[in-house]
């Protein structure tokens, strides 16, 4: 069921073993009583069992098995808070960006962008144990209440990791630079195997031809972790080629204008150029037609035909 292109109700299907199912359903409540305010969705009410795959992107479960999780928006429509993910708040700078992302147990994202919104940095910190962050709220940590610190760095096409290069990206594919078992820095090339959106279903070494990932799709961009995954952390360029973030259960893709949540699915923000669909939710994705239309940019919606855009 939709209203306004937005999913009401999504009913998946994971088949284990062969043998048995295990059968997710997860409704979407827009309202407390299934309405929407204007086009957002204010809160999802999930009654599904949670899926027992190790890493699998499943929506936060709470002990209440039929639960009711709120979203929040400021007054540019953009999220600041989401209690299924322990999102406290989301603060965005001057131009609509994501400048930082506080979640309720103390850990924290921050991001770092150029006026034109390209991203340059990601700084993730995880918190000690024990800390609560009301909803709405953030908290600074303290030295002492830091345990680690992860940061991206992105220079144009390559990509720092913790202050070393680790990789450079290219068109079907990326060169790693590490170091190899002797401790002596090698370049290794790695390349896709790609469908018609764009997305990396496996990742093939040049040097080996050893498949080093597979990951499979469901159509609105959530990885499988079943037994058809392999190696799913290997490289986090995913969905469409676009960069997927875990960290603290963030579990969303950057493509650029927006971040896309799958699990949802929904953006973080309205289109910014949504008055070229006005028939449609400024928070949809690719007009709920993932299969046939895929967004480059989180701002426009794009048909793939005969390997180009259009």
């Amino acid at each position: 069921m939709m209203i306004n292109g937005y999913i009401k109700t999504v009913l998946s299907l994971s088949v284990c073993g062969g043998a048995s199912a295990t059968v997710q359903t997860t409704g979407y409540h827009c309202g407390d009583l299934g309405s929407l305010e204007g086009n957002q969705t204010v809160g999802v009410h999930e009654y599904a069992d949670g899926l027992t795959y190790s890493g699998a992107m499943d929506f936060p479960k709470s002990p209440d098995k039929d639960s009711y999780f709120r979203r929040r928006y400021n007054g540019n429509g953009a999220l600041t808070e989401d209690e299924a993910r322990g999102i406290s708040l989301i603060e965005y700078d001057a131009w609509g960006n994501p400048r930082r992302i506080q979640f309720d147990n103390g850990n924290i994202t921050e991001y770092v962008f150029t006026a034109t919104g390209t991203k340059l940095r990601t700084v993730h910190y995880t918190a000690v144990p024990n800390i609560s962050v009301p909803a709405g709220t953030t908290h600074r940590l303290s030295t002492s209440e830091i345990l680690s610190k992860d940061s991206t760095d992105y220079h144009g096409n390559l990509i720092v990791e913790n202050g070393k290069p680790d990789k450079y990206l290219f068109a079907g594919g990326f060169a790693s630079l590490r170091n190899d078992a002797d401790g002596k820095p090698e370049i290794a090339f790695h390349y896709y195997d790609q469908d018609h959106l764009g997305n990396n279903r496996a990742v093939v070494s040049a040097r080996t031809g050893a498949v080093e990932q597979i990951t499979n799709y469901y159509p609105f961009g959530m990885p499988y972790t079943d037994q058809t995954a392999v190696n799913p952390d290997f490289q986090k360029y995913k969905y469409n080629g676009k960069e997927l973030d875990k960290m603290h259960g963030l579990n969303t893709y950057d493509y650029g204008a927006r971040q896309y949540y799958s699990i949802v699915p929904a953006w973080d923000r309205i289109d910014p150029m949504c008055e070229k669909y006005y028939s449609i939710s400024p928070y949809v994705f690719c007009g709920d037609n993932p299969i046939r239309y895929l967004d480059i940019n989180g701002d426009s919606i794009w048909i793939s035909y005969n390997n180009e855009y259009h």
